[in-house]
């Protein structure tokens, strides 16, 4: 139904629950329909952010400085929780179960393409930092054990192995798994960066700058900062933190998979998770930058010591991104079917002729084939994230779910000033954020790649 023609000017933005306490059984069950409880539906949109992104949060620390960090994580933080609101409020109003097709519905058909074009991009560059993340881990495991391989053999022996032929499973339902293994992985990493902090050293509670990457340098001792030492460190950071935050691309489904979706359940689910990722990101972001300041890497496994928690945890980082990088994969590629004109016109989820196999071969081939390679030949993790996150994720997690929400609530009238707030300026909030993350972070990020210009001055 269009949205001009909906006859709902007069009823609240947001309205009332029923009469109740509004907690009961149904918080903690599954439901019928399909539907599930609200510590259900919280605890899937956990999985569907905490993960791998983590470990590059103390590196945007040491790029922003402290003041700067602290400001950006508040404000990407507060930007997650009204982004959720907004695509709930989308979600009700167009009646749509998926983002792309809440877009489709306000913002139109060639809104949808270009949003499915950033979701393949996306995953697919995701896909490349989780390779670059995999070869560090391999390589540190290497010499441990004294192995002493090069990184792109170890990357491209595991991703013959296991990463292609898996990419190459049309049903890759087996795999959904490694979000469960990917939220142990990123807590247990937490306890670890936790636990391997300078306590009680010198004499002091915490010895900040003293983490075991100090080494001791003589000629470039660690440096606390509390503001960037260059304009590229400052914007550097922000596709950092927003790719670590963001939660909009898999929420719409969660909502409406959630039993009695009444406001006040949604904010309790929004509010609880949003809680638990920040509260997460912030001990390890902070703890891992007070350790390590100016020599802080941007993969915060690789200041740590090679004891037996870490290389438990270095496994476990291992085992999760070489399950989870397919069903990366498996979106690109089904982007890609979708969405390029020399490709088939439908996605082929399972190639049956000769020729569709072949396609499905090559595209799967050249996709795992180039992420490898670039995995292979270099190591800046923030780099490719961050430029992963400045192009896609400006548009997905801030620009296009504020345009949505605008344009699905445009016959509205707010009836309070929080609502006033929550609609006439809330969204261009979002929209200005999202194009600093595109334009300051991308710019950045190519500033550093063509000139080689240090984005600290660590």
């Amino acid at each position: 139904m269009p949205l001009e023609n909906r006859d709902e000017q007069n009823e609240a933005l947001l309205p009332r629950a029923r009469s109740g306490s509004g907690r009961d059984h149904t918080d903690h069950v599954v439901c019928g329909d399909g539907k599930v409880g609200l510590v259900a539906s919280t605890a899937t949109l956990l999985l569907g952010v905490l993960g791998a992104g983590q470990l590059t949060l103390p590196f945007a620390v040491n790029q922003a400085g402290l003041v700067l960090a602290v400001a950006y994580l508040a404000l990407l933080g507060v930007l997650a929780v009204v982004v959720l609101k907004m695509l709930m409020v989308s979600s009700k109003y167009t009646g749509q179960t998926t983002y792309a097709a809440v877009l489709e519905e306000t913002c139109g058909p060639k809104a949808r393409l270009v949003a499915n074009t950033l979701l393949g991009i996306y995953a697919w560059g995701g896909a490349v930092s989780f390779l670059i993340l995999v070869a560090d881990e391999l390589e540190d495991l290497s010499a441990v054990f004294g192995w002493d391989q090069p990184r792109w053999i170890l990357i491209t022996m595991l991703s013959v192995c296991v990463v292609y032929p898996l990419s190459l499973c049309s049903n890759l339902d087996r795999l959904k798994f490694t979000s469960y293994l990917g939220a142990t992985a990123a807590i247990y990493i937490n306890f670890v960066v936790f636990v391997n902090a300078p306590w009680f050293q010198n004499g002091k509670t915490f010895d900040t700058c003293g983490g075991y990457e100090h080494a001791r340098l003589v000629d470039d001792p660690p440096r606390f900062d509390l503001f960037p030492n260059t304009a590229l460190g400052a914007f550097n950071s922000l596709p950092l933190i927003a790719f670590a935050l963001n939660s909009a691309w898999c929420f719409v489904p969660i909502l409406n998979s959630l039993y009695e979706p009444t406001p006040p359940r949604v904010n309790r689910m929004i509010t609880s998770a949003n809680v638990i990722i920040l509260t997460n990101y912030a001990l390890l972001a902070f703890v891992g930058y007070f350790s390590y300041c100016s020599n802080t890497k941007d993969n915060i496994l690789g200041n740590l010591p090679s004891t037996p928690l870490v290389i438990v945890a270095r496994v476990m980082l291992i085992m999760q991104l070489s399950f989870a990088l397919p069903l990366r994969f498996h979106v690109t590629r089904g982007v890609l079917y979708e969405q390029a004109p020399f490709m088939p016109s439908r996605q082929l989820s399972d190639p049956s002729t000769s020729g569709e196999k072949v396609v499905y071969t090559l595209s799967t081939t050249l996709l795992v084939g180039v992420a490898v390679m670039i995995a292979a030949l270099t190591s800046n993790l923030h780099v490719v994230i961050g430029l992963t996150s400045a192009v896609c994720a400006s548009f997905t997690i801030y620009i296009f779910p504020a345009l949505s929400f605008r344009i699905a609530v445009a016959h509205k009238e707010p009836h309070t000033n929080g609502e006033k707030f929550f609609m006439n300026i809330a969204p261009y909030i979002c929209i200005a954020t999202g194009v600093a993350v595109l334009v300051l972070g991308t710019g950045a990020i190519l500033v550093e790649v063509a000139f080689g210009m240090k984005v600290t001055g660590g």
